[in-house]
């Protein structure tokens, strides 16, 4: 995958190192400022951090009940156990769960969010080699709502996404330019982090599919270049890794690593093997979780429009008129901008498909827009197959290459403008306005993403829908 040449976007490139430093911190004060205001555990905080605890205190009848893979519950115990040790804290972790400080397991997910913006402009750079582009896709990611309160809670959703988007990254970064081949050394860790997000939940596997579905557009358009009619164009042959190293590192490596993760867990289980404890979480996935059984089941195709949030945390101030809310409720004009963003850029990538079967001209947007319209897609189109209860949150690895795809519409809308100087304007003048009602709405409903104290009229307020509530 070779860059294509940097955005034409003015004296502001020079700037981005710093714009992205800006947009982490941002970042990460949107996910740790006053993370521990809510001072207990809150939604699913209650059971996935809670196996962590078990493991380091040796509470055999809480760590085996599970619907998901084990890594996070390592990954929890680590941050507990670590938190415990910081020279500033009192106290241990072998007391009660209730008595356990929730930032002794949020930190770890409020930190993984940050990780998550610099993954993605790290992603978009590689394949851009615009700065500006990376910077602006990351404050999508920083500030969208539903990925700060993700962050701000002790879930699985958060850690899954930030390994998700490593392992794209270092399967990008594998790519030598220079030499047209795939360092196996990245490629090994592209592999590793494959298999680890999917130790964490089983829909990591649209981050093993992506892999997968560039390393076919490679081969296809390798040997499309035999066959269309148009004779003496460009030709980059094969460009992908090999068939051993993509058998080695893109599957036999992830399976290994995942059957991995899950050794220290069956070694403690006394009841179920590896076969048996994933017939048990398919039954639970297939049989136990309706389509119907939760009061915020939603439907695939509710998450673009956010059709239908949920209520983290709704809990009355004794004798005040306001309410602790978190309400995983994202940015309604951003997340609705950018899924017509990633129809229109993923449009643009089949004409340029079209165009190099027919005339042989591969653009320089081509793998860029690859990645971004097959890293939705993969995990979005999926949850279509699925019949049990879904919710809002299993949008947030499509959404963010969404906002991938809507940041490359803003900085490239200048470039596929008509040559009229008024279309440009007009283009210009929109763009604009719409980054505004993103930035406007934003902040309009930020304060349902932190857990601070809001008057039940403001609360009401912006559930625009009776689905919202």
């Amino acid at each position: 995958m070779v860059p294509h040449s940097p955005l034409s976007l003015g004296s502001l490139e020079k700037y981005s190192t710093k714009l992205l430093w800006l947009v982490l911190l941002l970042a990460a004060f949107l996910r740790f400022w006053q993370l521990g205001l809510v001072d207990h555990a809150y939604f699913d905080e209650i059971n996935i951090p809670q196996f962590g605890y078990a493991l380091l205190n040796g509470l055999r009848e809480t760590p085996f009940i599970t619907a998901h893979p084990p890594l996070p519950h390592y990954l929890f115990a680590g941050a507990i156990a670590l938190y415990y040790q910081l020279p500033w804290v009192d106290g241990h972790y072998d007391v009660a769960w209730s008595a356990i400080d929730p930032l002794s397991y949020r930190w770890l997910t409020a930190l993984l969010g940050v990780a998550c913006c610099w993954f993605t402009a790290a992603l978009v750079k590689r394949l851009t080699a615009s700065g500006l582009l990376a910077v602006l896709a990351a404050l999508f990611v920083a500030t969208d709502a539903m990925l700060v309160v993700d962050a701000r809670a002790a879930l699985n959703n958060i850690i899954m996404l930030a390994f998700g988007l490593a392992s794209i990254w270092a399967f990008v970064k594998a790519n030598d330019n220079d030499l047209g081949v795939y360092q196996w050394r990245w490629l090994l860790f592209s592999g590793v982090l494959m298999g680890s997000t999917v130790a964490i939940k089983w829909n990591g596997l649209a981050f093993w599919l992506l892999p997968f579905a560039l390393v076919l557009v490679h081969v296809l358009r390798f040997g499309l270049d035999h066959l269309r009619p148009v004779m003496g164009v460009q030709s980059l042959g094969y460009r992908g890794p090999s068939a051993l190293q993509a058998l080695v590192f893109l599957l036999l490596v992830p399976s290994v690593v995942y059957w991995f993760w899950w050794q220290p867990y069956l070694l403690l289980e006394d009841q179920w093997g590896f076969v048996e404890i994933h017939q048990r979480m398919r039954a639970f996935h297939t049989l136990e979780v309706g389509a119907d059984d939760h009061p915020y089941c939603s439907a695939w195709y509710q998450w673009p429009y956010q059709g239908r949030p949920m209520s983290y945390l709704f809990a009355p101030i004794a004798g005040t008129q306001t309410v602790s809310v978190i309400h995983l409720l994202g940015n309604p004009v951003l997340s609705v901008a950018s899924f017509f963003a990633v129809l229109a850029a993923s449009a643009i990538w089949l004409r340029q498909c079209y165009q190099w079967l027919s005339a042989g001209v591969l653009a320089s947007s081509f793998w860029f827009l690859a990645l971004t319209c097959l890293g939705f897609w993969a995990n979005f189109l999926p949850w279509i197959l699925v019949r049990r209860c879904l919710f809002a949150y299993h949008y947030e690895p499509a959404s963010v290459f969404a906002f991938i795809a809507l940041a490359w519409c803003f900085l490239s809308a200048k470039m596929l403008a008509p040559r009229s100087r008024v279309a440009r304007q007009i283009i210009a003048v929109a763009s604009l306005l719409l980054f505004s009602l993103i930035i406007l709405a934003w902040l309009y409903w930020l304060p349902l993403a932190l857990g601070f104290p809001i008057s039940l009229d403001g609360f009401y307020q912006r559930m625009w829908f009776s689905s919202w509530i």
